[in-house]
């Protein structure tokens, strides 16, 4: 794809075509009100039915990252092999852990022409950090402004939690299922000539993997 913005509905109908997913505005508005994508940007030097608002690239598949692991899915729409369901802080977290370990510093060159002004663009955090007075609505995503977030938010909000002998585990593993969810998503609609090596199906024994889903 050579755009450099996108609007809702285009995201809104790539993600139908590539992952089966319906996205409404209200998910836009909710994704990005809890920090699950890249806030959009005003365009300027635009009128009458062009449009106004435009999107980083990076918005469909983290849309389609975040609708997945909040239903246990992996890597598809109602996929075979399930996952546990992510909560609201999972997405948030493990999205920030990627960005300042991954697409801050170290994605593949392939994807470069995305990231070069990736700072320019914002994430809210306001849901996760009330206290306006001690921390802003919204924060860069600059390697910086990203490092100082987690920090925070790992020191002041999830300290009892992360202290109790999980801290290694539970990071690493929502990093991990954002990451692989996420590239696997920009390996679709970024990369569409580009064939993702088939993910071996792995069965528990002892485990029907066709049981009826809690939901």
């Amino acid at each position: 794809m050579d755009y450099r913005y996108l609007d809702q509905d285009e995201i809104t109908q790539l993600i139908k075509e590539r992952f089966n997913i319906s996205i409404t505005k209200g998910t836009f508005t909710r994704y990005n009100q809890l920090g699950f994508i890249l806030m959009p940007q005003k365009l300027t030097g635009v009128s009458g039915n062009n449009r106004r608002v435009g999107y980083h690239p990076f918005v469909p598949a983290e849309l389609a990252t975040a609708f997945l692991l909040f239903k246990g899915d992996w890597l598809e729409s109602d996929s075979n092999f399930r996952i546990g369901r992510a909560t609201v802080q999972d997405v948030f977290l493990g999205r920030l852990l990627f960005y300042q370990r991954s697409v801050l510093t170290n994605l593949p060159s392939s994807l470069s022409a995305y990231t070069n002004e990736i700072d320019s663009f914002n994430t809210s955090i306001r849901s996760f950090f009330p206290d306006t007075d001690s921390f802003p609505d919204v924060i860069s995503m600059t390697p910086d402004s990203v490092k100082y977030c987690l920090d925070f938010y790992m020191t002041q909000v999830l300290k009892p939690f992360l202290d109790s002998g999980i801290r290694d585990s539970y990071l690493n593993y929502i990093e991990d299922t954002y990451r692989i969810t996420f590239l696997h998503m920009i390996d679709t609609i970024l990369l569409p000539d580009h064939k993702p090596k088939p993910m071996k199906r792995i069965i528990p024994p002892d485990i029907i993997s066709k049981d009826p889903r809690p939901y």
